[in-house]
């Protein structure tokens, strides 16, 4: 039995900093080739972790319609999407918000499945014969808790083998990362799983294998929103896994074909937008520590040296707190 393991999309109809390109093209492109493999190894299920989409908002329709061609070409090819919502996937990062989120659209469409089991959604059991291998994902906020995991202790069986997708930070060292909390693979292993597949860590952090057979894996995300190192230098793939009864996962790395990131990010254009971001921070801050007076504000943007729109958003935000 095969599936795919495809990292964070952060499908966006606006292009992040810096990038040059045409970044919906890209991803486009990148998910054709998802498309592609999993149509010709004849795969069951594409596993999305989390994180479709980039902003958080209610008007990111276009990117729904993107990701929702993508899943239908897949679901007519009888292979299952499966997915669970990442941060960027809720407003604020509340699962509640879900409905009103571009993936909680999808999932009302029924091109995607949530399988979110902390939230009530009912995993999905694949079958190959009288082999069975059932998928349950912890979304975001869900899988930052040890909770989640705990309940899920328990025996393996060869024969029913389980997989979980989890939108969270986990690696073989639990090193910190960001502040946010890191599960090591040695802490997970307890529960019942064979296979663990990740989104959040953008990261390329491969598969990792423990002695129990248990299978880790994160080949990092297959978009590129921000010019840092990883996004600059590491190598864009996903993961073609095969289970077998009484075997363990076998986890096969496929490379995208992807241009240079030094064709794709404008440095100059990045160091513009962060020094506007430390000055509307300083202006911020100065408001908050300083007796202005509302009317003076449009005149005090006004000296500040940004570009025109960026002073208009400014400007918006001050007003809408008001």
């Amino acid at each position: 039995m095969k599936i795919l393991h495809v990292g964070d999309v952060h499908m966006s109809t606006y292009p992040p900093d810096a990038r040059v390109d045409n970044y919906v093209d890209e991803l486009l492109d990148l998910l054709s080739q998802v498309v592609a493999v999993a149509k010709a190894v004849r795969a069951q299920a594409v596993l999305w972790p989390g994180d479709l989409f980039h902003s958080k908002t209610r008007t990111s329709m276009e990117a729904a319609f993107h990701m929702l061609m993508v899943g239908i070409e897949l679901k007519e090819a009888g292979i299952l999407n499966l997915a669970i919502p990442g941060n960027h996937d809720l407003y604020r990062n509340r699962y509640e918000s879900l409905d009103t989120q571009p993936l909680g659209h999808l999932f009302k469409t029924g091109v995607f499945t949530n399988v979110s089991s902390t939230r009530g959604c009912l995993p999905v059991t694949l079958y190959e014969n009288n082999f069975r291998v059932t998928v349950e994902g912890i979304p975001w906020p869900d899988a930052q808790k040890a909770e989640s995991w705990i309940s899920r202790v328990g025996t393996r069986d060869p024969n029913h083998q389980r997989v979980v997708m989890a939108h969270c930070f986990a690696n073989q060292t639990a090193d910190d990362y960001f502040g946010d909390p890191v599960w090591p693979y040695d802490g997970l292993s307890g529960t019942q799983h064979d296979l663990y597949v990740f989104g959040h860590d953008h990261r390329d952090l491969g598969m990792t294998a423990l002695d129990s057979g248990q299978a880790f894996v994160n080949f990092g995300a297959i978009c590129r929103v921000a010019q840092n190192e990883y996004d600059m230098t590491r190598e864009l793939a996903f993961a073609l896994v095969e289970m077998q009864p009484g075997q363990p996962p076998y986890v096969q790395r496929v490379r995208l074909n992807y241009r240079a990131a030094t064709e794709l990010f404008d440095p100059v254009k990045k160091a513009q937008r962060q020094q506007e971001r430390a000055m509307v921070e300083s202006f911020v801050e100065a408001l908050h520590t300083a007796d202005v007076d509302v009317a003076d504000v449009p005149t005090l943007i006004g000296t500040l040296g940004l570009a025109a729109d960026v002073k208009d958003r400014v400007l918006t935000y001050i007003v809408e707190a008001e």
